[in-house]
């Protein structure tokens, strides 16, 4: 949290990628696997403000008929779907 008040960056999403990148460096942590935590604990945001490795995650995950999707990832990208029908309206 300290990390999003004090970024510079004027963009949300490049804020909370950058906080995600520093929490993961401190912690010596892979930037997929802290957003992963952040989104079981229930961080929804759009795809731009997450690590790549874990939209690749989730996409080769989506990706594979029939396997089981996580709560909070399914709740995740039913937010992504949202965001994008305000984007057509």
């Amino acid at each position: 949290m300290r990390h999003l008040r004090i970024s510079p960056h004027s963009r949300e999403d490049i804020r909370i990628l950058a906080a995600i990148s520093f929490v993961a460096d401190m912690t010596g942590s892979d930037d997929a696997d802290v957003a992963a935590v952040l989104v079981d604990m229930g961080l929804r945001v759009p795809r731009a403000a997450l690590p790549s490795a874990y939209l690749v995650m989730v996409d080769q995950r989506l990706a594979r008929p029939g396997e089981p999707v996580a709560p909070a990832v399914a709740e995740l990208i039913l937010h992504w779907g949202r965001i994008a029908a305000m984007r057509v309206h």
